[in-house]
Order: structure tokens, then sequence, then C-alpha cells
């Protein structure tokens, strides 16, 4: 067992603290099963561990800070890039362990509704985050806890450009059933998607950390891709779109 892990066991431990050793340890294996299967390049366990420092640094602020981390955990439980169920197994998965458990705070479960796990898919989260901005005013940032998930998962996107070159990579690899082709057609509907919103966090923590450098950052992924499949978004000039939104930061 890494560091990393055993950071993370400590923290499953301390969050797990009402229930009874046997079922500490029996959903810690299945957790580290889980998130350490061969076919997760990024998806992993070191992965939980990066949310975890994300959460670190807004968990003074949030209201039911145990839900966000048992959310963490449980969120990406299940994960198939091919399937478009993951969430609610994973949602699945979080209430056999409460029921094991006996785990039975009532305001905890609203936190773990398929709504606050839908998170998990990048291409679900596009649609979350537009519906979203459909809802609120252009600059209002939001204190609910789960803005504050929302944006501890969108984290790596304002990440150190080694990282996000690592992000970058490691979902290609998760999706390596796809061609290149496919693989460059959504992402750029995607990156485009995080281009147009105002604002891609949704709290000022996050905003503020994290917002312009997620901008550079996807925008020189959005620049990668447009040089091999310039046509994909229906758009005249993609690169130029790209770069007017740099320079407008």
């Amino acid at each position: 067992m890494n560091n990393q892990e055993e950071e993370l066991k400590l923290i499953w431990f301390e969050l797990t603290d009402f229930t009874d050793h046997n079922v500490k340890m029996k959903w810690w294996e299945k957790i580290c099963n889980a998130y350490n299967h061969p076919l997760r390049q990024y998806h992993s366990l070191k992965r939980i561990w990066q949310l975890f420092k994300y959460y670190d640094q807004c968990r003074h602020l949030l209201s039911n800070a145990k839900a966000v981390a048992f959310a963490i955990f449980f969120h990406n439980i299940c994960y198939n890039p091919n399937s478009n169920s993951n969430e609610q197994e994973s949602a699945m998965i979080f209430q056999e362990f409460a029921d094991e458990a006996h785990y039975e705070d009532a305001s905890f479960f609203q936190y773990m509704s398929f709504d606050f796990l839908l998170n998990a898919n990048i291409v679900l989260d596009m649609i979350v985050h537009k519906n979203l901005q459909k809802a609120d005013s252009l600059l209002m940032f939001k204190m609910e806890d789960a803005y504050y998930f929302y944006d501890i998962e969108l984290a790596i996107l304002g990440s150190n450009s080694s990282d996000y070159a690592d992000y970058k990579s490691q979902t290609r690899q998760e999706y390596s059933r796809m061609s290149d082709e496919d693989y460059r057609t959504k992402r750029l509907r995607v990156l485009k998607t995080f281009l147009q919103i105002p604002n891609i966090f949704r709290t000022k923590l996050f905003s503020e950390e994290f917002e312009q450098n997620a901008r550079k950052n996807i925008c020189g992924e959005f620049t990668v891709h447009c040089s091999y499949w310039s046509d994909a978004l229906n758009s005249e000039c993609p690169i130029t779109l790209c770069q007017q939104l740099v320079c407008s930061l």
C-alpha cells in the first residue's frame, strides 16, 4: 500500500467511525478493488486522493462535510466509459454500504441522490452545467455543498500543465476503444461547451483559484484537437475562437 492509499484509508476509517471494524475493512477493500482496476487510468484511487486534496480546501465551508466525503469515495465506484448507468449503479452501491453500516443520517441521503452523483461523467457534467447556467444569473456564485462537490470534480481542469497533461492522457486511455476521430469529435464538443459558458466553476473559492488556468488548459487542448479535426464543430475558425477566449482572460 503506497502513501496515498494509507492516507485514504485513514480518511475512510475516520469517516466510518459509526460502524464496526469488519464493515469498515470490507468496504475499504471494495473501494480499493474498484478504483485499482487495471482499466482505470484516470478514475483511480490516485484520483480519489487528489479529490480529497481539493476537498480539504473547502471543507470548512461545507454544511455536511461527511456527505461530500462519502460522495467522493462512492461517486465513481462503478465506472465504465461505455455505460450510461454508472451514476445509478454507484448510488445503489452506496445504498448497500449505508444499509450494512446502519447509517441513518436522513440529511445525508439528499446529497447522495442521482443528481448529486451525476458529475461522474464529464459529458453529463456539461449538460448539468448548462442547465444551471440557464437558471442562475450570470455571475452568481453558489454555496450549496453540491456545487462544491461539482467544483472539486472539475478542479483538475485548472491544474498545472503537468497534471493536466496526465489527465488528458489518462482520459484518452480510458476511451481506448474509441477511434481517434470519434474521440476528437466528442472531446471537442465537450471542450467547446466549457469555453462558451461564463463560469466553469460554481463557487467563488474555486472560481478565483482555478477559472483562469482552466480556460487556458482547455483552450490549449481545444486548439490541438482542432489541428486534426477543424470541421468537427461546424465552426469557420475554431482556433481563432480559442485565441479570442484566451486573450479575454
